[in-house]
């Protein structure tokens, strides 16, 4: 039971971590401008990227986890370089927006304050609604994430606790610090993700280097499948212009000190990512016989057999929950710091106090505890998330991209295209795996139509 024990001085250490960062500045606990160095930068990435990697490979697809560890891996690293090469354009954009923001002299608003600003209260109240609903989503598939790999290795536990202690290990931690303590966290978190790699190998090699004739072609080659095939490019699609919209990069891409700094670590953590990810392909063909992934590390290490193998196991599965709780941190951190930041941006009473920020926190903590308690279907809520969060691309590109983008025609943009996600949702059950393209497309449609009508008016008045 030692395990039990190394899973709870991990998360004191975290809190300690914590309250040795803390800082009454609300730029600091959102994440401070210009501010992040080049490794804390790529840790942070991998920490939240490996987190929810696991959660596709080792958690949805069983045995196949291999074939998606190379998927994630081409996936991420492409998509990763694509916004190392566009971090200093979002940078540029950041800058031009706040030097072109009313009220906003001296102050270091990051992309979501200042779209706040630039978009008014009613379009990005749309905007930021269908964000807290898509966040909502991936922080409930992370607690409901961490009860299944407890159980997954073996461990009897209730998953409504379990959800319910980590999504309020997982408040306290970020109400704390906030961007501050989640990355300076994100070390640790990485090297104990480290371990579940070192321990599988060693695994794989102590009962045998499985031999990929031996296998199943399925497992490691993608294309062999076609639902393998399709998942593969859903992801290469969709993937890229999902991580763009994210709020946690918008986040790290403007607390990098400078403009090499984003690129450069963008770049080399898509290239660490693709190693990472190629090593499942290596520890679950050793699972191979097995019922899960899991199986090595669990029929292994867990039980009789010596302390070593105790804190072996200990060490992988504290491993497994970091991960995970690297990726839900950054989340709650990210999500609660861009309502809080549109508060600001509006000028509202009470915006400018960390206990909002924290009540925020609190509100989406609970919002999500429920969620994953209710529907603990942890890939279907990230994978729905990422599909839905591609409705918003529109608006948010013509935000970045225009100096005066229509304020109508971004919440027509978002309306348009979740009522028709849900439509096709509802009403076409077979082909629910284009509602998200349909919403995308009618969302472009809007944005582009109101867009046109509006400049087309003004031409015959000034005419």
């Amino acid at each position: 039971m030692i395990y039990w024990w190394m899973i709870l001085g991990i998360f004191l250490w975290f809190l300690i971590k914590a309250s040795l960062v803390r800082s009454a500045d609300l730029a600091v606990h959102e994440g401070q401008p210009d501010s992040l160095g080049f490794w804390p930068l790529v840790a942070t990435l991998l920490a939240t990227a490996i987190g929810g990697g696991l959660i596709f490979g080792l958690i949805q697809f069983g045995r196949t986890a291999g074939t998606v560890g190379v998927l994630l891996g081409l996936v991420y690293l492409g998509s990763f370089v694509a916004i190392g090469f566009l971090s200093p354009h979002i940078r540029r954009a950041c800058r031009s927006m706040a030097e072109g923001a009313s009220g906003s002299e001296g102050e270091a608003l990051s992309v979501p304050g200042l779209l706040a600003r630039k978009y008014g209260k009613v379009s990005w109240s749309l905007i930021l609604l269908a964000y807290g609903i898509v966040y909502i989503g991936f922080l409930g598939a992370q607690y409901a994430a961490i009860a299944l790999v407890l159980q997954a290795m073996g461990l009897t536990v209730g998953s409504v606790p379990v959800v319910i202690v980590s999504a309020l290990a997982v408040f306290l931690y970020v109400s704390l610090a906030g961007f501050r303590a989640v990355v300076s966290s994100d070390i640790i978190q990485l090297s104990l993700t480290a371990v579940i790699f070192v321990v599988g190998l060693i695994l794989v090699f102590l009962h045998g280097t499985p031999e990929f004739r031996s296998v199943a072609p399925v497992y490691w080659n993608p294309f062999l499948s076609k639902e393998m095939t399709s998942t593969f490019v859903w992801l290469a699609v969709f993937i890229f212009p999902t991580l763009l919209l994210r709020l946690d990069h918008w986040q790290r891409i403007v607390a990098a000190e400078s403009d090499r700094t984003a690129f450069r670590a963008y770049v080399t953590a898509g290239g660490l990512l693709a190693l990472v990810f190629g090593v499942l392909l290596w520890v679950g063909a050793g699972s191979i016989g097995g019922e899960s992934p899991f199986f090595l590390y669990r029929e292994y290490l867990l039980g009789e057999g010596g302390w070593w193998r105790e804190i072996a196991y200990g060490l992988a599965l504290c491993g497994f929950l970091a991960a995970i709780v690297s990726s839900a941190d950054t989340i709650l951190n990210s999500a609660a710091s861009a309502i809080s930041q549109a508060f600001r941006g509006w000028g509202l009473r009470g915006s400018e106090r960390i206990s909002t920020l924290i009540g925020i926190s609190f509100a989406l903590t609970g919002l999500s505890t429920v969620l994953a308690i209710a529907k603990p279907d942890v890939v279907t809520l990230i994978t729905e998330g990422f599909k839905a969060m591609t409705i918003l691309l529109p608006a948010v590109a013509a935000a970045i991209l225009l100096r005066n983008p229509h304020r109508i025609a971004a919440g027509a943009s978002v309306v348009g295209g979740f009522v028709a996600y849900i439509l096709v949702v509802v009403m076409w059950g077979r082909a629910q795996q284009w509602a998200y393209v349909v919403g995308f497309v009618v969302a472009l449609v809007c944005m582009v139509g109101v867009s046109s009508v509006d400049r087309r008016s003004r031409s015959e008045v000034s005419g």
